[in-house]
């Protein structure tokens, strides 16, 4: 759960930095979609927490969606055989920093490429930059809250864990639903 929360706020660093580079920003609509319809199911359902989050009815807890959360990522069966070595149980391993680094430097890369493509284009103007109000509609803010989402995807998939100690994550059924469910949702999305 560390790993994966680590590196979204990675990813979200990068893309507020590249944003603040030319007096622009994510509207809020942008950061709640992220946070609420991205960020929370995907570490929910890492939590591996119940399939009923509160005792009132008719709630958020109750939808389809946060069951279905709920009951993906965290549960992916373990591996059939046991392995010798227990797994690290720091979070300042040599081996735990080097993949939230290079996952989070991979991140930037692929945003910074992203936006300067867009910056490139023939299309592309140079919104005004006024230092006392941060401007939130432009191209480079819709390709960055695009790319980023995925990435968010992408972080959870890459930090679910696997073999030794658990299966692989596509072999749990739920989970792969739930990312492609996601990836669709963000891919069928406008600028917010």
């Amino acid at each position: 759960m560390q790993l994966l929360l680590t590196g979204t706020s990675g990813c979200r660093f990068t893309t507020i930095t590249l944003l603040y580079s030319f007096a622009s920003s994510l509207g809020d609509f942008q950061f709640l979609y992220i946070d609420l319809f991205i960020i929370i199911p995907i570490a929910v359902a890492s939590a591996s927490l119940p399939l009923r989050l509160t005792s009132t009815p008719a709630t958020w807890a109750d939808s389809p969606s946060c069951t279905l959360c709920s009951s993906t990522v965290g549960r992916t069966l373990p591996y059939p055989d046991l392995h010798p070595k227990r797994p690290t149980g720091s979070l300042v391993s040599k081996r735990v920093l080097t993949s939230i680094i290079s996952q989070t430097v991979i991140n930037a890369a692929v945003q910074i490429s992203v936006f300067v493509l867009v910056k490139s284009q023939p299309w592309y103007e140079e919104p005004e930059v006024d230092v006392d109000k941060l401007e939130t509609l432009n191209y480079a803010n819709s390709a960055l809250f695009l790319v980023s989402s995925f990435q968010y995807i992408l972080v959870a998939a890459v930090f679910s864990g696997g073999p030794p100690y658990r299966r692989p994550i596509y072999t749990n059924c739920g989970s792969s639903f739930r990312g492609i469910h996601l990836s669709y949702s963000d891919a069928d999305r406008r600028h917010l």
